[in-house]
This record gives structure tokens, sequence and C-alpha cells, in this order.
């Protein structure tokens, strides 16, 4: 004897009626859209995260430059504020023109950009030779006793309404990250 829920249908049809999947498929797409807002969100805190971490990756790097070049010559990260836009410069005073070139321009991610970069050392000879070659933008020197320009550069995602600071210290040339 064959004992268990038998299926009480006319005509003895079996299957979903178009109210089962409705709300299959309303219970369906409501889940997709949450999935979507939080995958948009994450991939918003990726990038400014990611942004951060490539510029304090640069500021290190260029820390590490100086170590290895002889000295005068100093290496340096140029910030442009409320724009996309920074990027690595030299600056060699042993040079009769053309003290302080860009040895690499880079922008960030989508959504991100610098909204402040402030930095001491303007009136120092590479700031003023690089503040001429590349006006509007701000500059973290890095030099070969392992001392810096100190200051910050404050990157903001308005999409996210999120900001990051990395902050640069004077006496040591630290980078630190948030």
């Amino acid at each position: 004897m064959k004992r268990g829920r038998r299926d009480v249908r006319p005509n003895g049809e079996h299957g979903f009626t178009l109210i089962e999947v409705l709300v299959v498929i309303g219970i369906s797409a409501v889940l997709m859209t949450l999935a979507a807002g939080a995958m948009r969100h994450y991939w918003f805190v990726n990038a400014l995260d990611s942004s951060t971490d490539e510029v304090v990756t640069q500021l290190r790097n260029a820390q590490q430059k100086v170590g290895a070049e002889s000295h005068p010559v100093v290496y340096g990260i140029r910030f442009k504020p409320a724009t996309t836009d920074w990027g690595v410069v030299q600056y060699d005073p042993r040079k009769a023109t053309d003290k302080c070139t860009t040895e690499a321009t880079q922008g960030f991610e989508t959504g991100v950009e610098i909204e402040t970069a402030s930095f001491s050392g303007a009136g120092s000879p590479e700031g003023m030779a690089c503040t001429s070659a590349l006006p509007g933008n701000q500059f973290a020197f890095f030099y070969a006793r392992g001392s810096a320009t100190g200051g910050t550069v404050k990157l903001t995602s308005d999409l996210l309404g999120r900001s990051n600071v990395v902050t640069v210290t004077p006496i040591t040339g630290r980078v630190l990250r948030p």
C-alpha cells in the first residue's frame, strides 16, 4: 500500500499555478535589486580604497627612489586638487633647464578625485621649480636623508560620500594611511 500526498487537481494536471510563478518572480526581482545595490556600493568602496592604496604605494616608491639616486636628486608626487590628475615628478638641480620633470601621470578610478592636497615646502627650490612647471599642483617631495615635505592629501568619492586622508610626516618621511 502506497502512502503519500496525493495531488488533487482536475484532469490529473501537475505543475505550478500562475500565482505561484508570479510570487517567485517577484521575490527574485526584489533579491536582485538588493544585490545590485550592494554590489554598486562595494565597487565604490573598493575604488576609493584601491585609489588610496595606489597613492600610498607611489609615495613610498618615491621615497625609496631617492635613496637609490645620487644626491641632490629629489623625487615627489604631484596632486592637482579637484581633479583625478596626479603623478610622479623628479627634481634635478644639476640640469640647466627643465629641472622638474614628470615621470608618470596617473588618474583615479571612476568616482574618486583629489579633494584637497596641502604640503609644506612650496618655497623650496624644488617646490618653486615644479610649481612653475606644473601650476595648480601640490607636491610631496622626499629627500636623500629620509625627510619629506609634510602634509596631507584627501581623496574623496562623491558617489559614496566618503573620504580617505593620506599623511606624509615631515621629519621621518613616513606615509600614513587611514
